[in-house]
């Protein structure tokens, strides 16, 4: 029987959770959730409230999974984590018939440079088909998430808009898929790039926004074709401001560069090396980007008060207001990240599996640049290894990193 947690007291401040792309990377998340609404409301005594619910690629499986459960007790984040901590690879990584020869590997590089470059998906060849069998993940998101209570906790106000991003095909323009209380946001991005899509969330736009190009096939919805929305939107911060977010909490998949550099080695030139890269590029470099435009329009308005006074802010969004334009406001943000490289755990994790004698063809693919020095091939395998001697180390990481950054999150749920 379920019991409804106590929860938060109403509050003008609306605080969003932003949940980025990164494939197997994923499980970090479900450990920092299992700080934040398993140990956390002891501190706090109530259950931490998420207003606004943003995810791509992987994170939109997790936005999904917050907005079903939002009705739960706070031990649904031990069920979410279990999941993670229950991978195994030779049951999920099974190969396509026929896409195993060294001539799909070529084409994935070649459309991966394509997809870095411009920005949008490569050819229909690798776009539509992808490496890997869809269906034991497609199993899995089904009975790991109770979808339909989405709408029903949407309704029942215990989150007021959740946001999915996927990347079209045919325009390469990131489609955020969104079901709000309020229903679209009033003031959308100026960006025609990026395209506001109201829909009750299902599966399938979960699994489209998580279609990693050239590893899974596209998903149709209504007679277009999507792949992972992290190519045009990974950190998806417009939908969570255009909702009108307060407080940002975002959860990113990408150590500090400082752990990257301690971890790093020269790399071979290897096409699974520079894939590996390229992911890196597409899946995990906009994330920065995209933190540093919002905390230079911080600096902008704190600026701005500190030379015009502290009414200045309130002027010009009396500007804003008449010009029909969204007002202006300073975001706090809390960011939490792995304080050690996902790509080492991959290796070591890579390492263990060979000795247990469990690696898919996939991974004796990818991890052969392992055999020859440490850390080889380690970019990619962070994002494809789905199973419990990678995830579940990820999953402890998160709780950990969450649990040392106590104090912040206190403050971010705070009043």
């Amino acid at each position: 029987m379920q019991t409804e947690p106590k929860r938060h007291l109403a509050s003008p401040v609306r605080r969003a959770i932003v949940l980025s792309g990164g494939g197997a990377r994923g499980a970090y998340e479900a450990g920092v959730l299992r700080f934040v609404l398993r140990e956390l409301p002891r501190r706090l005594g109530f259950a931490p409230r998420l207003d606004i619910l943003c995810g791509t690629s992987v994170g939109a499986l997790t936005a999904c999974w917050l907005a079903a459960t939002a009705d739960q007790e706070p031990e649904r984040a031990d069920r979410f984590e279990a999941v993670w901590r229950g991978m195994r690879a030779e049951e999920l990584l099974r190969l396509r018939p026929g896409h195993g020869g060294l001539g799909f590997f070529a084409n994935l590089v070649v459309d991966a440079l394509r997809a870095a470059l411009l920005g949008r998906p490569g050819s229909s060849f690798s776009a539509h088909q992808g490496l890997l069998d869809r269906a034991p993940f497609e199993a899995l998101v089904l009975r790991s998430i109770p979808w339909r209570r989405i709408r029903a906790n949407r309704i029942a106000e215990r989150f007021d808009a959740l946001s999915v991003t996927a990347t079209d095909v045919a325009s390469g323009r990131a489609v955020v898929f969104l079901e709000s209380r309020d229903g679209a946001p009033r003031h959308w991005t100026p960006d025609p790039t990026i395209v506001a899509s109201p829909a009750d969330l299902a599966p399938e736009h979960a699994l489209a926004s998580a279609a990693i190009p050239f590893v899974f096939p596209s998903v149709e919805i209504d007679g277009r074709r999507y792949v992972d929305g992290a190519l045009r939107l990974n950190t998806p911060l417009v939908p969570a401001l255009r909702f009108g977010a307060d407080r940002i909490l975002v959860i990113a998949l990408r150590a500090s560069l400082a752990a990257e550099r301690e971890a790093e080695t020269p790399a071979t030139g290897e096409s699974i090396e520079l894939l590996g890269k390229v992911m890196n590029a597409v899946l995990l470099d906009p994330m920065e980007a995209d933190l540093g435009r919002m905390r230079f329009v911080n600096d902008v308005l704190g600026r701005t008060q500190r030379t015009f006074g502290p009414d200045a802010l309130a002027r010009l969004n009396e500007t804003a207001r008449q010009e029909g334009a969204q007002p202006l406001k300073r975001i706090e943000e809390t960011v939490i990240r792995p304080s050690e490289d996902p790509c080492a755990l991959a290796a070591a994790a890579v390492v263990r599996l060979r000795k247990q004698g469990r690696l898919p063809a996939l991974l004796r693919v990818f991890g052969r640049p392992l055999a020859r020095r440490p850390r080889g091939g380690a970019d990619l395998l962070s994002y494809v290894l789905f199973d419990a001697e990678y995830t579940a180390a990820l999953c402890e990481l998160g709780f950990e990193d969450a649990r040392r950054r106590e104090e912040d999150l206190a403050r971010f749920f705070g009043p």
